[in-house]
Parts: structure tokens; sequence; C-alpha cells
């Protein structure tokens, strides 16, 4: 965890949070980092800063910041990661728009977020039916590594907008064919941009990154027998 202090601003307004969103978006913003939102945090005089590079924790006025995770503990020594169970949440909106390969006999749900440009996406997804096969639903969500508008982009807003997803996503993987025509694909790209704006906000930077369903991630390429020993582990 690092604690960080910014230069100075006088404080201008105040949000009813009791925290200075003006102030603290116009800190941020020296650093390259867009505030979308401002919000009261467990611990008092501290501020959850919801921002395109992931989640902060900063003073009412943002003239020192926190990066890193924070927990709960009871008084018997459990704790609990807060902002992975903010993500296992947050990821169930995207869930029409993501493309999923069901096993059938599901003991487990993952979430991907894939490229189909990066070698391990493509690895992963050649083994997908033996995640299947031990009962790991993977559900794909767009990553693209050049960001949210380019080539890549626009041809996962292609598989995306495409009438039968996986046949379109087996396609580009699997088979490298991206000739294919899809509709609406204004629709997709808005689609492409906001999951890849959430997964930033996850503070992913590569592909495959895996998201469990208790919102936390588990790093890139995990055969299939080692996934399913950390889902074990998890407990989930």
């Amino acid at each position: 965890m690092m604690l960080l202090s910014l230069p100075g601003h006088a404080a201008t307004e105040v949000t009813a949070s009791g925290a200075n969103q003006v102030e603290i978006s116009a800190r941020f913003v020296n650093l390259g980092i867009k505030v979308t939102d401002v919000a009261t945090s467990p611990i008092n005089g501290l501020y959850e800063v919801t921002t395109n590079q992931g989640i902060f924790f900063s003073s009412a006025t943002g003239d020192f910041f926190i990066q890193g995770k924070m927990y709960s503990l009871d008084k018997q020594g459990n704790f609990s990661d807060l902002l992975a169970k903010k993500y296992a949440k947050q990821v169930e909106k995207f869930a029409n728009d993501m493309i999923v390969y069901k096993a059938k006999d599901q003991k487990y749900v993952v979430t991907v977020f894939t490229d189909i440009t990066c070698g391990y996406c493509v690895k992963l997804h050649k083994e997908i039916q033996k995640y299947n096969d031990l009962g790991i639903t993977v559900r794909y969500m767009a990553y693209p590594r050049q960001g949210p508008t380019g080539e890549v982009a626009q041809a996962m807003a292609k598989v995306w907008c495409a009438d039968d997803r996986k046949k379109a996503l087996d396609d580009v993987k699997l088979n490298r064919r991206f000739d294919f025509d899809s509709q609406n694909l204004p629709k997709c790209q808005k689609m492409i941009s906001e999951q890849y704006a959430f997964g930033a906000q996850l503070g992913i930077s590569g592909t495959p990154a895996i998201l469990l369903s208790n919102g936390r991630i588990v790093g890139g390429y995990l055969p299939a027998g080692d996934l399913l020993e950390s889902l074990e582990a998890e407990n989930l």
C-alpha cells in the first residue's frame, strides 16, 4: 500500500459525502487520472475515489491518498477484501454482454478479460473445453490491449455484434478469420469501450486476466487444472 501527498490547492466545493470532489479531481488530473466518483469509505475521513485507473482512497481534499486494498477485520480475526466484493457485484452489470462458454456441470464461474491478438488468450481459448470439463464456466469480456479504439477494438466490436458471438470469437481466435460482417457496430463499439473501462478500473494491464466470482483477480493464463486448484483454495 502506498501513501502519497499532492501539491496544495485551495478547497472550493464540498460534496454531500464530506469530500471536495472538485478539488480531488483537480489534483488527480495532474497525474493523468480521471476521477469519475467520490464516495464515503468505511473509514472516517477517508474517501473512496473511483477513477479510470482503479479505486483510490483519499483525504477530503486529496492532499493525501492511498493506492491499495482495503480489508475489514472482525474480532475473531476474519478478514475480507472490500474492493474485491465491490468488483464482484459491479461485473454483473455486464453479464448480458459477455460471451459465455458454459460448463455442463457448472461448479465455478470466472470472467476472463481477453484480447484477440494476445497469444496466451488464444492458448486459453484453445483449452476452453478443458475448463468446461472441470466444471468451470468461462465468461469473456473485451479488453483490447491497444485501447478502446483502433483496429483491435474495431475487430472485437464486430465479434460482439455478430449474430453468433461464440462462433465469431472461435473464428477470430482459432481460425484467425476477421472477414465477417456484423450489424449495429456503433452500439458494440460502445460496449467494448465500457468493458475496457471497467477492466482498467480493476487495474488490469495485460490479458488474459481472470476475475473470480469473489472479485479477486488471479493473474494471467492458468492451465485448467491450476485454475481449478485456485478456485478450490478460495472456497467459492
